[in-house]
């Protein structure tokens, strides 16, 4: 059931939620099943609660559903204003959500925020992050146009094998 389908699916792979099936898919997800949490996201989906069907499909994610893996990155992806959850210890998950904010994918363009995710990465050392903060210091994007400033987060992704900072 992927979310590129859930939008099409019939009443048996996305029951509403007063059916019988339903309630036998929540169950089931109570008890930890992959595949009745990642049913759920969908329904949720095709109900456009978007945060509901994101809960569900990381649930089933967590547990190593490659199908809601990929439903949440498209639910991500086309924003529908759900944004991936963050600790501290994942980098990625901040250039990620600064890569929206830069660019106004399914959240607000406001690249103050961009900004302030990237320098998060960048603090864990994260070459990407240097990449993306020299581009926008380069281009004045967001922040006061710095060609230093600019060639020391170029300097710093070089070094780490960005090809596009050479």
């Amino acid at each position: 059931v992927y979310i590129t389908s859930a939008i099409d699916m019939n009443m048996e792979l996305a029951p509403k939620k007063t059916t019988k099936s339903y309630r036998s898919q929540d169950n089931a997800a109570k008890l930890g099943n992959s595949e009745a949490l990642t049913k759920l996201g969908a329904i949720y989906y095709n109900e456009n609660d978007y945060s509901k069907a994101a809960v569900y499909f990381r649930q089933a994610d967590e547990l190593e559903n490659s199908k809601a893996s990929y439903n949440l990155g498209v639910l991500y992806e086309k924003g529908n204003r759900v944004l991936p959850e963050v600790s501290d210890q994942e980098t990625e998950t901040f250039i990620q959500i600064g890569f929206f904010y830069e660019n106004g994918i399914g959240v607000d363009h406001q690249i103050k925020k961009a900004i302030d995710f990237y320098q998060k990465a960048f603090k864990k050392r994260s070459p990407d992050a240097s990449y993306r903060l020299g581009v926008l210091y380069e281009a004045g994007t967001g922040v006061e146009q710095d060609h230093q400033k600019a060639f020391e987060y170029f300097k710093f992704a070089a070094q780490m094998k960005i090809v596009s900072a050479i």
